[in-house]
């Protein structure tokens, strides 16, 4: 017999977070049942970042969980877990309402933002 870990909650939870996957890689984000981010927190995300250059950085999350890259600061929508020691590539950065430091990241050089991370979890070579 097979059990629902987690209950009823978290296979509606992990439902919701395959449709998110979906949309992310067919880009199919126009259908209504896929959940959106606020566009708002998009539009302050974009208007906040100040641009300081792309600098290398590795994933240190102290949680020893996957660090959570998301559509905007403070979104409740994942694109991508990822791993310690991972390479990634910091674009911009900008604080959340409550001056959180965020970094919107690539994950490779030159490539096109995969989203944002809280920046604390960031080990980067800074600029010399």
């Amino acid at each position: 017999m097979m059990k629902w870990v987690g209950g009823v909650g978290g296979t509606v939870a992990g439902l919701a977070s395959v449709i998110g996957i979906y949309a992310w890689v067919t880009g199919d984000e126009d259908a209504p049942w896929i959940s959106k981010p606020d566009s708002a927190q998009v539009q302050q995300a974009s208007a906040m970042a100040a641009n300081r250059g792309v600098v290398r950085c590795i994933i240190a999350d102290p949680t020893n969980e996957p660090l959570n890259v998301r559509v905007a600061p403070q979104a409740e929508t994942i694109v991508i877990e990822l791993p310690d020691g991972v390479q990634v590539w910091r674009t911009n950065a900008a604080p959340d309402a409550r001056q959180n430091d965020w970094a919107q990241i690539a994950l490779s050089e030159g490539a096109a933002p995969s989203g944002w991370v809280w920046a604390q979890y960031l080990d980067c070579e800074e600029a010399g």
